[in-house]
């Protein structure tokens, strides 16, 4: 039987890394949410495959937590407004900003191409420009460049073969509950918020504290429990639970790091081997949350604040 609750949470990351951006409405397309983690900054080196094109690495806040400091703005799917990715950080007293093309160019220059690298994945991507890698590299220090998706990676095939992402950690969508947070901030002597953790969709009232565990596919649903009109229901399924690194002991808002909370609390709670998730190698990892694809019929769907959500399978 399908029992449900309310997404109170729809965040979308443009930058891998950078500060999220909090919308009432998300376009759900096969990599993620739109324009999350589309783009990416990088550093020099990295790449092993052949070609002459310059070969970057991933930077993010696990080598540079100041990241976090960068805000992301875009129009939230509203006609009229300027077609660009609006980021920004302050320094001393003066605000940096950068403005990016929403949209990549119908065709590009070969000396735009250039190889980039996450975790085990490298591909083609867009090279943002001179003006782009200045405005990192002024933030984080070192010479850095920002990078577009322009191609394919498929996720793990052992935990979903048929779907995609961009430049996510490895899946195109990220679950986490309230209830969950709720229960470990009480076992913090601090309350952290839920920004530590980065998820595209918090949802409530679903079931209990890592509940979650359990679920096997959700339902945003559409029209009939959202405030916003022209929404569609969308499934989700739930493929792997999130293992946490250092990420999440950064400050989201000062870009610094600070204990080391949520780690220590989450290795007591919801370890692999206390959620059981029987896999030897993940007995000592912390998690929280999960990473979810949806199929193909999804794409091009708007989901909402507010909507209500379903869990429309559970694990026997």
């Amino acid at each position: 039987m399908a029992s449900g609750g309310r997404l109170v949470g729809i965040h979308v990351y443009p930058i891998k890394s950078c500060k999220g951006i909090d919308v009432r409405r998300a376009v759900v397309t096969q990599t993620g949410l739109k324009y999350d983690r589309n783009w990416m900054v990088v550093t020099p080196g990295g790449g092993s495959s052949g070609g002459d094109a310059p070969k970057y690495k991933m930077a993010t806040q696990r080598q540079f937590p100041v990241l976090a400091r960068v805000s992301c703005n875009f129009p939230e799917y509203e006609e009229g407004n300027e077609n660009v990715l609006s980021v920004s950080y302050e320094q001393g007293e003066d605000e940096k900003v950068l403005q990016i093309p929403l949209e990549k160019k119908e065709e590009g220059n070969v000396g735009d191409l250039v190889t980039a690298r996450v975790w085990d994945w490298e591909g083609p991507c867009y090279d943002e420009g001179d003006e782009a890698g200045a405005f990192f590299s002024s933030l984080v220090g070192v010479e850095c460049r920002l990078v577009r998706f322009i191609g394919k990676r498929a996720t793990d095939e052992a935990f979903a073969p048929n779907s995609e992402t961009a430049f996510s950690d490895g899946f195109p969508f990220l679950i986490a509950s309230e209830e969950s947070l709720e229960k470990l901030n009480t076992a913090m002597d601090v309350d952290l918020p839920m920004n530590r953790f980065r998820a595209n969709l918090v949802v409530s009232g679903c079931g209990g504290a890592f509940e979650e565990d359990t679920w096997t596919e959700l339902e945003v649903c559409g029209d009939e429990g959202a405030k916003d009109a022209g929404t569609s229901s969308c499934l989700f399924e739930l493929v792997k639970p999130c293992s946490r690194c250092t990420v999440t002991t950064v400050n989201q808002s000062t870009g610094k790091t600070e204990g080391r909370e949520p780690l220590k609390s989450l290795g007591q709670i919801h370890s692999g081997k206390t959620a059981g998730y029987g896999r030897k190698e993940w007995e000592r990892v912390p998690f929280f949350g999960w990473n979810a694809i949806c199929n193909e019929s999804m794409v091009g769907k708007v989901i909402a604040m507010d909507s209500n959500v379903k869990v429309l399978g559970r694990k026997e």
